[in-house]
């Protein structure tokens, strides 16, 4: 992200071409080097795709997690993937899903998760609401013993105190 003073804005505009484009604040205007326009096509097939996939709660899938604002977590590559531990099906189209991360230190708001495809951290800050749609392909079921600690860590992150 490049910080530009508004005096230097046009010079910045010539030197940068392929940056993709201005989010303006009181005092400067950021760069924002993340292609949201490539992000949309491909979003609007995910919406036009009929998918009925069979899931349940306690399994991770790889999932269309998309270019995300601020410091909200991004999908990986050019397809935007990310695993996703789906901690609540809400019905067969819905879940509640929380994103791992292997980039991510240990705290209230992250369980660790060994298993055989990897180590990861389930980011319980960064827990959204999901469509089966955005469901790519399953990853694994994690077992029930696990399955409850990770509900009862993520109890624990809901009823916690926020930090300012």
């Amino acid at each position: 992200m490049l910080f530009v003073n508004g005096s230097e804005e046009r010079a910045a505009d010539q030197a940068l071409p392929r940056l993709y484009g201005p989010f303006i604040s009181n005092k400067y205007t950021f760069w924002m080097d993340k292609d949201f326009d490539r992000w949309n096509r491909r979003k609007k097939r995910i919406n036009a795709s009929p998918k009925n996939l069979s899931f349940m709660e306690g399994q991770i899938w790889w999932c269309s997690a998309g270019l995300n604002v601020g410091h909200e977590i991004d999908g990986k590559h050019g397809t935007y993937e990310r695993p996703f531990y789906i901690i609540k099906k809400c019905n067969s189209k819905m879940f509640i899903g929380v994103p791992c991360t292997t980039n991510m230190e240990h705290g209230s708001y992250a369980y660790a998760l060994n298993i055989t495809d990897g180590n990861f951290m389930l980011n319980f800050s960064q827990v959204k609401s999901m469509s089966v749609k955005r469901l790519l392909r399953r990853m694994t079921n994690i077992p029930e013993p696990i399955e409850e600690r990770i509900k009862k860590s993520f109890l624990r992150y809901i009823n916690r105190k926020p930090a300012d």
